[in-house]
């Protein structure tokens, strides 16, 4: 049995000085009731980041918070902001994120006054699929709008970004949805009156598409009042001279999204199947490939290392996993956000790849054995090895490991990082990847051995009797 490899276990939290590990930058990027977030800088390798300072004295329900952060270390896809890793002081607790440059989707509309249709389907189904596969994990966001969607940087392509998952919700058969949540233009009509399910989020983004394919929103008001008086009975109309140039397709899609019978309000499911997104996911397939050879090496790695990778591909920014995102969402044919083991078999196929191992190389990737292929595992099996093999991320990964900052890595730090549920009572597992790593025999491993076992790659096992010889050590 091998261990599954949990994201939420590699995202790391700590107890130290935040300002050891990162300088302040003197502007705001925001600010709210919660806090604010400021840029920061990375001092082990100038890395820029964003950080979101919470003050204590503010967390009235510190249960809601700690929610918060548990979602963001699960939640794994491209169009949805990362977590990096959180600190925590006697007075504040620091989210350290992804950071995001390219301003917010509500003030581009305003800019723009409105997007084409291509150009709105393009974001959409970006937005749709993180949506997708969040409802897919029971997790509803509850305050979907254009102020909590980022584009990842200013360039004309760049991806957006689902941020603010303060008041998002795990959802269970058992607890179903009552509290009034969301901001007025896009709460959906049965959340005024309770209960309510995950479609509350399908009509917030009803409501943010006929936004950007107008420029203004379907029920509007002069006050909160009106507004919601709107919400709950106004007309869904198409009027404006605007949406002669709108197809027919977009204007059923969005009077689906905008039905007030949650019943039959489309599902994300329902909407990823809808021809006005399938038909722009046929228009822009990339030409990117997979590649096999990676996967391979990937495989033959030694657990440890892939476990490494795995962490690698965490800390990684938008900008150095561009192209392995593009391949990922060519692949996500059904835009769920996850990978699923058809897929991939169609993605090798369509390259001419045919391996009688095919099955036992994908399963590979799936490191939390959950049956599909979530972004960071795609990552950490594709990535370059100019990507990970740099001695800032070499030692950054070390000591993510290395818990009591003692300078090598004990099976009982591999336990404490990667198996926090206690799933494996053999203890020997832990010593076996120790071993498999450990040159000089002495139970441990060192940041030299931990180089080397990342330097080496596909490995049956890492250490022989000869590398255990006292001439080696």
């Amino acid at each position: 049995m091998e261990v599954p490899i949990k994201r939420q276990y590699l995202i790391s939290s700590h107890g130290k000085d935040i300002k050891s590990h990162y300088t302040f930058d003197k502007s705001t990027l925001g600010q709210g009731s919660f806090g604010f977030v400021k840029p920061v800088i990375r001092l082990s390798d100038n890395c820029k980041r964003a950080v979101k300072v919470i003050p204590k004295s503010r967390v009235k329900r510190p249960e809601v918070l700690q929610s918060e952060i548990s979602i963001m270390k699960q939640i794994d896809h491209p169009s949805i902001i990362q977590l990096y890793e959180t600190f925590e002081d006697d007075h504040y607790i620091y989210l350290i994120m992804e950071m995001c440059t390219g301003g917010e989707l509500f003030d581009k509309i305003i800019e723009v006054e409105h997007f084409s249709e291509h150009k709105a389907c393009e974001m959409f189904s970006q937005m749709l699929s993180a949506v997708a596969y969040l409802h897919s994990r029971g997790i509803v966001h509850r305050d979907l709008k254009p102020e909590n969607y980022l584009f990842a940087n200013r360039t004309d392509g760049a991806k957006l970004k689902l941020i603010d998952f303060g008041l998002a919700k795990v959802m269970t058969p058992q607890n179903n949805m009552s509290t009034k949540s969301g901001t007025c233009y896009y709460i959906a009509p049965e959340i005024l009156q309770g209960p309510y399910t995950e479609k509350c989020d399908l009509w917030s983004l009803g409501v943010i598409l006929y936004m950007m394919l107008s420029g203004y929103p379907p029920f509007d008001g002069e006050n909160e009042k009106e507004i919601i008086h709107a919400v709950r009975s106004g007309p869904l109309e198409f009027n404006d001279n605007v949406w002669n140039n709108v197809s027919r397709s977009a204007k059923d899609f969005i009077t689906h999204l905008l039905d007030r019978n949650p019943t039959s309000r489309f599902s994300a499911t329902d909407a990823l199947s809808h021809p006005w997104i399938t038909g722009y996911s046929e228009l822009s397939q990339s030409s990117l490939t997979l590649d096999i050879n990676k996967i391979s090496s990937y495989q033959r790695s030694v657990r440890f290392r892939r476990a490494v990778l795995n962490y690698m591909a965490t800390q990684c920014s938008s900008e150095e996993i561009a192209t392995l995102s593009e391949l990922f969402c060519k692949i996500d044919t059904n835009k769920d956000g996850q990978l699923s083991l058809s897929e991939l078999r169609e993605a090798l196929s369509a390259a001419d790849i045919s391996r009688p191992d095919l099955d036992q190389l994908i399963n590979c990737i799936d490191a939390d054995k959950n049956g599909t292929i979530d972004f960071t595992e795609f990552v950490a099996a594709l990535m370059d090895r100019g990507m990970y093999m740099c001695q800032e991320k070499l030692w950054n990964a070390f000591k993510r490991f290395d818990i009591h900052d003692r300078g090598r890595i004990t099976a009982q730090e591999l336990q404490d990082v990667l198996d926090q549920e206690n799933i494996v009572k053999d203890s020997k597992y832990w010593a076996n990847m120790v071993r498999e790593v450990d040159i000089n025999g002495d139970g441990t491993i060192d940041f030299e051995e931990f180089v080397k076992m990342m330097e080496q790659g596909p490995l049956s096992r890492f250490s022989s009797s000869e590398d255990r010889s006292p001439s080696n050590n």
